[in-house]
């Protein structure tokens, strides 16, 4: 399936309390379980296309090339600290903190973000696209 098929793609905003994906609009962790990594280097598989554009998309030009290279786990507190995520939360606190954090995006106007969404991540969409034979 094409990432351009639907026509809910980028509406409404996505966030993810549980994986840190970074194709969500927002990621939350809990501070003292699990870990963010990449770790195509390490197994030899290398990045696709898209998968790549979606990494220089949403890391920072460092944070990218550290986790491309190095395969690296992170923590709940370095994946916040290189911008991985977007807040960690103790076990307690993380599914009120994710409810709080979508509870303040539902008004948003779907459509209008979406077409923002699109404008800023075009290109990722078009190798997301071309990788999965879109």
């Amino acid at each position: 399936m094409r990432m351009q098929d639907g026509e809910n793609r980028f509406n409404p905003p996505y966030l993810d309390s549980f994986h840190g994906a970074l194709a969500h609009d927002y990621r939350l962790m809990r501070r003292d379980r699990g870990f963010l990594c990449l770790p195509e280097v390490d197994l030899g598989v290398p990045s696709t296309p898209g998968m790549a554009a979606l990494i220089q998309a949403r890391l920072t030009p460092q944070a990218a090339h550290d986790a491309i290279a190095s395969g690296r786990r992170l923590t709940a507190t370095n994946g916040l600290a290189v911008g991985w995520l977007d807040g960690i939360e103790d076990e307690d606190a993380l599914l009120p903190a994710a409810i709080d954090r979508a509870s303040g995006l539902a008004g948003k106007r779907g459509e209008t973000l979406a077409a923002l969404k699109h404008g800023l991540y075009g290109p990722v969409l078009v190798a997301l696209d071309d990788a999965s034979g879109g």
